[in-house]
């Protein structure tokens, strides 16, 4: 089972590298501000779903470890219409790095529930 350190990294890197393409997508350069403020939404992405549903006991993934609610989530989310480009960098770090939070702990022995 990973960790609240494995889960962190994974999350900050993945929200980061995110950030960086985005960035860069739309400006030209790598922007500090927007790496910044998409590690940070990685980091609290990558560990939300045990803060929501803690290990307090073997059986703890439910609803916020669930893949069927989290790929709805995804495809519905639209972050075009976010005009600060920090906060847009923030909300696709939290939800991509959820998404990684859960591969993630696909690949442990319990899996994931498909729904609670």
């Amino acid at each position: 089972m990973a960790r609240f350190g494995t889960h962190a990294t994974v999350g900050v890197l993945v929200s980061g590298g995110i950030a960086v393409y985005d960035s860069h997508r739309e400006k030209g350069e790598i922007d500090f501000e927007i790496l910044l403020a998409g590690s940070a939404g990685g980091f609290l992405g990558g560990i939300l779903p045990d803060l929501l549903d803690p290990a307090s006991d073997p059986n703890h993934r439910k609803f916020f470890h669930a893949i069927l609610p989290t790929a709805i989530t995804l495809m519905k989310s639209d972050f075009a219409g976010i005009e600060d480009p920090r906060a847009r960098a923030f909300l696709k770090g939290l939800l991509w790095s959820y998404v990684s939070h859960l591969i993630v702990d696909l690949g442990s022995p319990k899996g994931l529930p498909l729904v609670c």
